[in-house]
């Protein structure tokens, strides 16, 4: 039986030009998982408020991360492609899949289907379910396969949080950059609170053990909160060696906390002397893990007192991690 795998992620712009960061940031914003309003209203918002002006500080900001080869997020994606490709070996086809820009999901599923595929594997590379991320992808690869008049065999590869493989992956990774850090924070990318279940001590800033009993198994915000205390305590911190954060607010909603960059300037004020800063929710290096918690990170916190800042890569295509998923998705 032959399996196609679609690695999905975010996307990318194809380069740092405003023009080009400007069609990206339209199609991501337009989605309605995304900015869950009525269709005129957020029209008007993204293009007519946000896209014009954010286009061009965001190229700024692509631009100051972009490698000789690429978009951090498109290179380092090429290269887990390809550790996956010869890890699974000919009887599966694997191919990137970006839910917006390019490779797009669209021609991953072309290309499955001129190879012949007997079902296609859906592996979004987020840790954690979020309806903006695996919930988008997985509604927009039904209908482009109903589009295109498909009824290949679809599987969700399901998040990935609490298995073990990433959890050790991870893990070895933050300890081999954190061995001489004085505190470790964890940041994960941040949603609206409209989007997590809110149920009772689902939105406390702070929690001493973990998610809140009452959220759903499927609450964002609690998936979250459970890797950052697996991986405390796989690392054999004190609740005091650590803490963790949201980051990448955008827009006038109340987003989940605490904020990323209100964490760095607190910790900078209480003179940390060397902070390291892992980013459990992203596999993959990219604008949010580079420019924003990167350089903006560090920016923020030695302004506020810190000493010293180390920023943690993401597993991108550690051999140990291509390994791990290869299992994962051949569980499915």
């Amino acid at each position: 039986m032959k399996t196609g795998l679609i690695l999905n992620n975010i996307g990318t712009p194809k380069s740092f030009d405003p023009k080009d960061v400007k069609v990206y940031l339209d199609e991501f914003l337009m989605d309605p998982d995304v900015i869950g309003l009525p269709f005129l209203l957020r029209w008007l918002l993204v293009k007519g408020l946000i896209t014009p002006k954010r286009s061009f500080s965001s190229a700024e900001k692509y631009k100051a991360v972009w490698m000789k080869e690429g978009s951090p997020l498109m290179v380092h994606s090429q290269a887990f492609a390809e550790g996956v490709r010869k890890t699974l070996g000919d009887s599966w086809i694997v191919r990137l899949g970006m839910r917006y820009g390019q490779p797009s999901l669209r021609n991953s599923l072309e290309d499955m289907r001129k190879a012949g595929v007997d079902r296609v594997v859906l592996a979004p590379l987020f840790p954690q379910f979020a309806e903006a991320t695996t919930g988008s992808a997985l509604k927009e690869t039904r209908r482009l396969l109903s589009d295109m008049k498909w009824s290949v065999p679809l599987v969700l590869l399901p998040e990935f949080h609490k298995d073990s493989g990433y959890l050790e992956t991870q893990g070895q990774l933050i300890e081999h950059f954190s061995k001489d850090a004085d505190h470790l924070l964890f940041s994960f990318h941040g949603l609206p609170e409209s989007q997590v279940c809110r149920n009772e001590g689902c939105l406390d800033e702070v929690r001493a053990e973990g998610p809140s009993p009452n959220c759903r198994p499927d609450c964002y915000r609690a998936q979250c909160l459970t890797t950052a205390f697996d991986l405390a305590k796989g690392l054999g911190l004190d609740r005091s060696d650590w803490s963790y954060s949201f980051q990448s607010r955008l827009g006038p909603a109340k987003w989940i906390g605490p904020a990323t960059d209100d964490v760095l300037k607190s910790l900078g004020a209480r003179k940390i002397g060397k902070l390291a800063v892992a980013c459990p929710a992203f596999v993959a290096d990219c604008l949010e893990t580079l420019e924003e918690i990167g350089l903006g990170g560090e920016e923020d916190f030695l302004k506020a007192g810190g000493s010293s800042y180390q920023l943690i890569p993401c597993l991108n295509a550690e051999p140990g991690w291509v390994r791990e998923f290869c299992r994962l998705v051949g569980q499915v």
